[in-house]
């Protein structure tokens, strides 16, 4: 059964939804953002910046844990403040929490539902109040705990002569970074907090799922496979890691957004325990199809 409590997450205004085997922290006077997903006897999956946190004071704080931008990402309208009271509705199984860009006249909403066997989906959404129309993506952003392993699954397709696959990568992303593996199947990513240098990596998912292997927890995400133009060189999905955290990011397709209508994207989130440690001479043979969908 799901329970759907009022609760205080560093000083913030905040839900607890829980099946009693996993939980997960919504804020509410801040955000939204999702700021905790685990086990209940064990610790946060997602990676929480406690000092945005305990210092709200003006500006952008990226407070950690799972945001809703909008791609693609430009340097005035994405890093938008978001540090004031959410709308919430409360549902049967979750909450709708919504907040409004002024300067972008943009509103972001989440609504995030857990069923009984501790699955989550979460629906994405961006409605356009300005006075033009909008091309912008929906782009779920999660920062993961450090010290665990990143799967981005690739295209396997057969298509004879013709390629099958591109990979973005950018001006910070260096090939020969030791946290980049390529197997036949995956693109894996380890987060290594001795590593400083930023690293990011996109692709065009057709599997629809990212997914990160950390102390014996696999924390799994699908999400919507849409057709269409997408940001970044045609990426539905990106990984970033610097030494604090890693970023499993996924996007909708890019849409003209009319005056006074939304787009929506779709991700659900899935927690294993007792995974297959996340070994290099397993790449090679990680079939994440147990998991996905499971």
């Amino acid at each position: 059964m799901v329970k759907i409590e009022k609760c205080d997450f560093f000083g913030v205004e905040a839900y607890e939804i829980s099946n009693g085997d996993v939980k997960l922290i919504v804020t509410t006077s801040v955000g939204p953002r999702i700021v905790h997903f685990g086990f209940c006897d064990k610790e946060n999956v997602l990676h929480v910046n406690r000092g945005d946190f305990l210092n709200r004071s003006a500006g952008f704080k990226f407070y950690g844990g799972h945001r809703l931008w909008h791609a693609p990402e430009h340097e005035s309208r994405t890093y938008q403040p978001d540090n004031s009271m959410c709308e919430i509705e409360v549902l049967p199984l979750g909450i709708t929490v919504s907040n409004y860009e002024e300067s972008n006249k943009i509103t972001k909403t989440m609504q995030i539902e857990m069923k009984d066997n501790g699955r989550v989906r979460i629906i994405h959404s961006i409605k356009n109040n300005s006075n033009f129309d909008y091309n912008l993506a929906c782009w779920g952003i999660t920062q993961m705990r450090a010290g665990g392993v990143a799967i981005m699954p690739q295209d396997n397709r057969k298509t004879g002569l013709l390629p099958n696959r591109s990979i973005a990568f950018w001006d910070y992303s260096d090939l020969t970074d030791s946290r980049l593996n390529f197997t036949s199947s995956n693109i894996v990513i380890t987060q290594d907090e001795t590593v400083k240098k930023p690293f990011k990596i996109g692709s065009f998912n057709r599997d629809g799922y990212l997914a990160y292997f950390n102390q014996g927890d696999l924390f799994v995400k699908e999400f919507d496979v849409q057709d269409g133009e997408f940001a970044d060189y045609g990426c539905n999905s990106e990984i970033f890691v610097n030494e604090d955290f890693l970023e499993l990011e996924s996007l909708s397709a890019l849409v003209e957004i009319p005056i006074n209508e939304q787009i929506e994207h779709t991700e659900v989130w899935q927690l294993f325990k007792d995974a297959p440690a996340p070994e290099k001479e397993m790449y090679q043979s990680v079939d994440m199809k147990g998991f996905v969908n499971a």
